[in-house]
Order: structure tokens, then sequence, then C-alpha cells
């Protein structure tokens, strides 16, 4: 018998998310599975407990793809329970990307768990404040800056941030306020290597 593996994926055109099967020549379905990952995605906390207290890990979705499939879904009691339940989690950069478009409440959720994540950004794309800039995502730039995120080198593709945001034309101006309030600087390149 095969084994399934599920991932979760999500369509950033249409902020979408579902279940695909990694194994595509596979014909066996799993109920538990979708069970699982539909409690996590409905923030059902009492029935995930439930299936996941006789759970069989070879046909059960991995802790990854239930925090993915919470996560997405901003379901932030049963996050809170995963990161809990399963400490050997490791963070990565897909983890890091669904948990910083859950918004703040959940993306503090994974700095407590992966305080890592106050050193990583998203790749050549720019960092945290970058991408709450980009996103015109004003509740998630002041988390951000509350929590203590280093505005000096705030970039998108290696722009300084506030560059970015009083060139882009479509970043709202409470945002470059709030930039400007807390110090960013401007420039036309941010060499991010060598802070």
């Amino acid at each position: 018998m095969n084994e399934i593996e599920w991932e979760v994926f999500l369509d950033r055109t249409n902020d979408s998310w579902g279940l695909q099967r990694r194994d595509k020549t596979s014909d066996l379905t799993n109920e538990l599975v979708i069970e699982v990952l539909s409690a996590c995605k409905e923030d059902n906390l009492a029935q995930l407990k439930t299936m996941l207290k006789d759970r069989d890990p070879d046909s059960s979705p991995s802790a990854k793809e239930m925090l993915f499939t919470a996560s997405i879904a901003k379901s932030a009691s049963v996050v809170q329970y995963l990161l809990d339940q399963f400490p050997s989690l490791e963070s990565s950069l897909r983890l890091h990307e669904v948990g910083f478009d859950a918004g703040p409440e959940i993306y503090n959720m994974y700095l407590q768990r992966f305080p890592e994540l106050f050193e990583h950004s998203f790749g050549h794309m720019g960092d945290q404040i970058g991408m709450a800039v980009l996103n015109n995502d004003l509740p998630m730039l002041s988390f951000l800056l509350n929590k203590g995120f280093n505005i000096m080198y705030a970039h998108l593709d290696y722009t300084p941030i506030l560059t970015f945001a009083e060139e882009n034309g479509e970043i709202d101006q409470e945002i470059i306020d709030l930039l400007k309030s807390y110090g960013a600087p401007t420039g036309e390149y941010l060499d991010c290597y060598n802070p």
C-alpha cells in the first residue's frame, strides 16, 4: 500500500487554500487526513484533540501540514495547540511565510516558538517590515515595529523601505508616516548584509 502524503497549498492570487496529493498515482483516499485538516481549518480544537489522541502517524497529516492549514485559516487556538504539542517542529521559509500571512496574532505565536524568525527575511524579496509595507498592512507593520524589528535595514529587493513606499504610489500615506516616525532611512540601495 502506498503511503499517502498530503500538502497544503496556498494560491496567493486568489487567497485560497486546499489540499493536494503528492502521490498523484495513488487512488487511495484517507478520510482521517481530511477530517484532521478540516478541524484545523475550522478552529475546532476539541475535535482535533480527539482525533490526534489515537493518531496513526502513517495515516494522518504531519504536524507541519496541520500547522499550515490552521495558520492559513487563521485558527489561532489550533495554531497555539500545535506549536505546543509538537516541539520538534522546525522553522522553514514556507512556514515563515504562512505564519506571517496569517496576521499579527498568529505571527506572534510563531515568533515565540521560533525566535530565529526575528533574524530571517523572505529571501531576496525583503524582510518582514518590507512585506508588511508591500501588502499595505498597517496592523502588521505596527506590530512589527512595536515588537522591535529593525527599521534601519527594512527593505524590499534591497531598496530601503521608505524609498520604496514613497516611490511606489500605491502605499497608504499612514504607512509612510509610520515609517518616518520610526526613522526609516531612504536611499537608492541598502546593503542588507553589512549592517
